[in-house]
C-alpha cells in the first residue's frame, strides 16, 4: 500500500530552486531515507510532507489523500493519524 507519494514537487525561494519535478513514492513497511547537503531541501520537504509549509508545483499524498485539497478539518483528521 502506497503511504505517501510525491509527483512533480518543484519548491523555490527567489531564483534558489530547491526542488525540480520531484517524484517518489513511500510505501507501507517501507524504510525511506532523505539524504543531502546543507541546504538541499531536506527540511522544506518534510515540511510540505505534514503540511506546515505550502507546496509551490506539484502534488503530495498521503494515504490517498492529496493535501493540498484538504479542508483544516480533514488536514487535522489525517495529522492525528501520522501518531
Amino acid at each position: 500500500m502506497e503511504i505517501i507519494k510525491v509527483t512533480n514537487l518543484s519548491t523555490i525561494f527567489g531564483e534558489n530552486i530547491v526542488h525540480k519535478d520531484i517524484s517518489f513514492s513511500i510505501n507501507e513497511k517501507e524504510i525511506f531515507g532523505i539524504l543531502g547537503g546543507s541546504g538541499s531541501g531536506k527540511t522544506t520537504l518534510v515540511k510540505q510532507m505534514v503540511m506546515l509549509d505550502p507546496i509551490q508545483k506539484g502534488k503530495i499524498e498521503i494515504l490517498g489523500k492529496d493535501i493540498s485539497t484538504l479542508s483544516l478539518k480533514e488536514s487535522q483528521d489525517l495529522k492525528q493519524q501520522f501518531s
